[in-house]
């Protein structure tokens, strides 16, 4: 079984049709289809989509994910860095920061501009509010660079990882940390009087919510300021809400994201759980996942490696792009015509031979086994579950209890 598994991945990497291998013919499959995401966003206004592949391509769309149209003239064509982020400036204006460089997409020459650089990886970056200046790190460099001139200024400190918030009118700020621990700094829009004003944690989130003035530093715990950091107070929630996510909608509500979706309509103070999400794919957002939000509400989460698109309805779409980049990790062959393979993304599960495939959005850290009659079985702590309609519905939850 391990050489016929062997030979199967071999046939999914042929770059031809049809190979001949040891005498035997072999005919590359359509699948399994699909590939990482490595970064994307909506923009505000005309709610565009772009996603960058973990492969370096670079994909656009005008309605929302159905069509693509490839946009990566000016960029490397080399594999994404683990740290590729695409953001839109306040004045509309799309950027992409890969490894040590960043880009800026000019629409007008229909090409993306390196526009600056830094010594080593950038670890995050924002703008002012009037578009005219980039704030940039890394580990042990802060960049301050004037988008027009082309002149920047660079300071040096020490972190091991960075998330900064920039408001203007001096109301700039950056997270440090140093292993679990961490601190909130805060700097003029020059970069100068750089300066700490909080203590603070590893894997949280900063964000502003302007129709209450609020500042957030939180994950679980939230910490609130109503004067741009001077103090800071903590704000006690029901204790069976569990929040990771906090979204800022147009009309001011606040929407939350935790084991359940959440509604503030007074600045986080209370929250109420809104039924008409579907978690499914909810339950992978934490501290990590980036988003980005069109003027109509849509969301467009970017974990590192999937862009799911949320509208302001509830309803939630993987964006597929057109390639076939699937970063195959496992293969399970059963019988003549069941194939299940686990990618860097995804499940997916082909019952016809590898022609047609069917991502099962399932937890990749369970798992799978597959039967000849596509009956598939994932084992929980305490249970087995099986299902013969792709986990839709479940046939049967054993208590491994019996099998002790």
């Amino acid at each position: 079984m391990k050489k016929n598994i062997t030979l199967l991945v071999f046939a999914f990497l042929a770059t031809t049709s049809i190979q001949v291998i040891y005498g035997q013919s072999w005919e590359k499959l359509a699948g399994p289809v699909g590939a990482s995401v490595a970064t994307s966003i909506i923009t505000r206004d005309k709610g565009e989509i772009y996603c960058f592949s973990a492969s370096g391509k670079m994909f656009f769309s005008t309605d929302r994910g159905k069509n693509w149209m490839r946009r990566d003239l000016g960029l490397p064509g080399t594999k994404a860095a683990s740290n590729a982020t695409l953001k839109e400036s306040a004045i509309g204006e799309v950027f992409l920061a890969d490894d040590k460089d960043i880009y800026r997409w000019d629409s007008l020459a229909n090409t993306w501009l390196k526009i600056t650089s830094a010594l080593a990886a950038i670890e995050d970056y924002n703008f002012s509010p009037d578009g005219r200046t980039l704030y940039y790190g890394g580990t042990r460099d802060f960049y301050i660079f004037n988008i027009l001139t082309g002149s920047s200024n660079r300071q040096t400190w020490w972190t091991h990882s960075l998330e900064s918030l920039c408001l203007g009118n001096h109301q700039n700020f950056v997270r440090r940390t140093l292993g679990a621990s961490g601190e909130i700094w805060k700097f003029n829009d020059d970069g100068s009087n750089l300066r700490k004003i909080s203590d603070t944690r590893c894997c949280r989130n900063l964000l502003y919510h302007l129709p209450s003035n609020t500042l957030f530093d939180y994950d679980n715990d939230f910490f609130v300021s109503k004067d741009f950091g001077n103090t800071w107070t903590k704000r006690n929630i029901d204790p069976n809400i569990y929040i990771t996510k906090i979204i800022p909608l147009k009309d001011g509500t606040l929407l939350g994201i935790g084991r359940y979706v959440y509604r503030s309509g007074d600045g986080g103070i209370n929250w109420t759980k809104d039924p008409s999400f579907n978690l499914e794919e909810l339950e992978s957002i934490y501290y990590r996942t980036k988003f980005s939000i069109a003027d109509d509400d849509a969301i467009l989460f970017d974990n590192g490696s999937n862009a799911y698109y949320l509208d302001a309805s509830g309803n939630m779409y993987e964006m597929e792009l057109p390639l076939v980049e699937p970063n195959i990790n496992n293969v399970q062959q059963i019988g003549q015509n069941q194939i299940l393979c686990r990618s860097q993304n995804n499940y997916q599960l082909s019952s016809d031979g590898g022609q047609y495939w069917q991502k099962l959005h399932l937890d990749l850290n369970r798992e799978l086994h597959l039967w000849e009659d596509g009956t598939l079985m994932y084992a929980t702590s305490d249970s087995l579950y099986f299902s013969e309609d792709l986990f839709k519905t479940f046939m049967q939850n054993l208590y491994l209890i019996f099998f002790r």
